[in-house]
């Protein structure tokens, strides 16, 4: 995703899509969040000639860093993050293909 989306005179996205800060906005300017506080991106009621901050500063390597874990036991119940959640299954799913050869090699 990029950092920042630009729209036309018609407010439409296609004026451009950038991952540094474009041109011809003041570096005071105030940008717009593209996405409201639930993660809902805004392209319906998009305005014209104004700047969207996607992700803004907080890209790394070029990349938009917005949560993956979007719902569920793990978000809500649990307060896991990302890489906790990313741990977890990883340890699942190791364990499930440990316990599935096990099986194999056992009924032979």
């Amino acid at each position: 995703a990029p950092a920042y989306i630009t729209t036309d005179a018609d407010g439409s996205a296609t004026a451009g899509f950038s991952y540094t800060w474009p041109s011809g906005f003041a570096s005071d300017y105030a940008a717009k969040d593209y996405f409201d506080v639930n993660g809902t991106a805004t392209t319906g009621t998009l305005e014209p000639n104004t700047m969207y901050e996607v992700c803004g500063s907080k890209v790394k390597t070029g990349l938009c860093n917005k949560r993956l874990l979007k719902g569920g036991i793990a978000l809500t119940d649990w307060k896991m993050t990302d890489d906790g959640a990313g741990a977890l299954l990883a340890i699942l799913a190791l364990a499930g293909l440990c316990s599935c050869l096990f099986c194999i090699v056992y009924s032979l």
